[in-house]
């Protein structure tokens, strides 16, 4: 799944370059629309559980954020050697794992608190690049 989407990826990025430079906006645009539908789509059932469980969907928002936190500190320390940008993009990476992926290989028979933290997982991936972006720009000396 992920291996052939960045095949098709690569492949148009060296045969249409040019073109893919004057349709960043569009192509960002319908990017957008489509992270819309996925968080929609996840996040069917989400009000319902917190109505029923507050404090289980708390947990779950409170330790989605605290991985993202551990897992860019990580990543920023291991790549530190590549420079601050290149270390704090990678920290990035790592923290905003988007692990809507599990979706397509889970069982429907998988515990439902487990799609419940996934769904969970998506609040900082939705959230942080808009409150990183203050410190980024502190830490990023602008080009």
């Amino acid at each position: 799944l992920v291996g052939s989407a960045l095949a098709v990826a690569l492949v148009a990025r060296r045969l249409l370059r040019a073109r893919l430079a004057t349709l960043a906006q569009p192509i960002d645009g319908l990017g957008m629309v489509f992270l819309v539908i996925f968080a929609i789509a996840i996040f069917d059932g989400v009000t319902a559980r917190f109505l029923a469980s507050p404090w289980l969907v708390l947990g779950f928002v409170a330790a989605a954020f605290a991985a993202h936190a551990v897992y860019q500190a990580i990543a920023v320390g291991l790549f530190l050697w590549m420079g601050r940008r290149d270390a704090l993009t990678m920290g990035f990476l790592a923290g905003t794992r988007n692990m809507g992926l599990l979706l397509a290989v889970l069982p429907a028979s998988a515990d439902p608190a487990l799609f419940l933290y996934i769904a969970t997982v998506q609040f900082p991936i939705y959230m942080m690049p808009t409150l990183l972006r203050p410190l980024y720009g502190r830490l990023l000396p602008r080009k």
